[in-house]
Parts: C-alpha cells; sequence; structure tokens
C-alpha cells in the first residue's frame, strides 16, 4: 500500500475530488484469505467491493478501475457496469509475457475479459505501459497492442501510451510525471 505509484495516482484522482478505494488482494500485505493463484477470485473480490461502495454512494455516475501489474490483470475482469454509471479501465504496467505464470496458465480468462470491454461501446480503456519494462519488452506491447486494436467488434475507447524511459515500477521521475500527464490528460 506504500508503493509510491500507487501513491501518485491516489493523490492524483483524490486531487480530482474522486473517491479512492485502496486494497490489497486476498492473502496479501494484511488481507486475509488465500491467493486463488488464477485472479478468478481477487476478480470476483474486486467487483463485490465495488458494488458495496456504490450501494453506499449512490450518487456516483462514473467509476474508473485502475490496476497496476498483477492488479491490471484483475482490474481488466471487472466489467463495465450499466450505462448509469460510465465505467473506465486504466492498465498499467500490464504483466503481458508473465501473465500465464501468474495465472497458471488461464490467459484465455484474461483475453475474454479485455475482448468484453474493448468491444462494449460504453467502455473506456487507458493502457499506459513503459518501453523498458523489465517483464514484458516494448516489442512484445508493441505486437500485443496491434493485436487488440484489431479485434473484432470494437467499440469502446481504447487509447495507449507507451512512456519512453520507464520500467515497469515507474522509478525515475520523468517516468512517474510521464504517467501522471497521460492520465490526467485522459481523466480530464
Amino acid at each position: 500500500m506504500h508503493e509510491p505509484t500507487l501513491k501518485l495516482l491516489t493523490r492524483l484522482f483524490q486531487d480530482k475530488n474522486y473517491y479512492v478505494i485502496r486494497y490489497n488482494s486476498r492473502g496479501v500485505g494484511k488481507s486475509s484469505g488465500w491467493p486463488s493463484f488464477t485472479g478468478k477470485a481477487e476478480g470476483e473480490d474486486l467487483k463485490a467491493l465495488v458494488q458495496e461502495f456504490l450501494i453506499e454512494k449512490p450518487e456516483i455516475d462514473s467509476l474508473t478501475v485502475i490496476g497496476y501489474s498483477y492488479g491490471s490483470l484483475i482490474a481488466s475482469l471487472h466489467p463495465v457496469l450499466n450505462p448509469k454509471v460510465k465505467t473506465s479501465h486504466i492498465l498499467l504496467s500490464y504483466p503481458l509475457s508473465p501473465r500465464g505464470l501468474l495465472t497458471i496458465f488461464q490467459t484465455g480468462t484474461y483475453n475474454l475479459a479485455l475482448r468484453d470491454i474493448l468491444c462494449n461501446p460504453e467502455a473506456r480503456l487507458l493502457l499506459i505501459y513503459g518501453d523498458r519494462d523489465e517483464f514484458t519488452s516494448k516489442s512484445k506491447y508493441d505486437e500485443w497492442v496491434g493485436t487488440l486494436k484489431q479485434t473484432d467488434g470494437l467499440k469502446a475507447q481504447f487509447d495507449i501510451v507507451p512512456v519512453i524511459d520507464a520500467n515497469h515500477f515507474w522509478r525515475s521521475n520523468g517516468a512517474r510525471s510521464a504517467l501522471q500527464q497521460a492520465v490526467d490528460g485522459w481523466i480530464s
């Protein structure tokens, strides 16, 4: 919960008067339970958390689900909600190359979830990655983005921001600044 990239994004959204929910998935940090190793249970946990929050705050008319690294896999499992709640997704440092290992080879589940988002005309999706990601090469990201852009039935607003000289962890000030500008510009 003390990860600098998450703190940066939290501040950005709070400064724009968004409600922000940050949580650890099951079995991470001080949370209870055990990880599922496929991410499916964690995706259900996220859906339940969002639904509970929307019941408590019925005035909310937009939702931005942000996932960073493994969290971007989980965020991609969250569906676009009904038209009363405009749903956007921001996937940051999506772990494309190690995805199969991180999800016990359930890559099809994540491909279908992304396809569902991309084919929904109510959806907005922002994919941000660094060109020096330690887990997924720039060429692998570029190839994948090309495939996603060719999704049959693509109707979502789909934006891609590759950040020059940024790694998976967004350690440099320049990378964090570029990340902040990309997200700020997209949500404004």
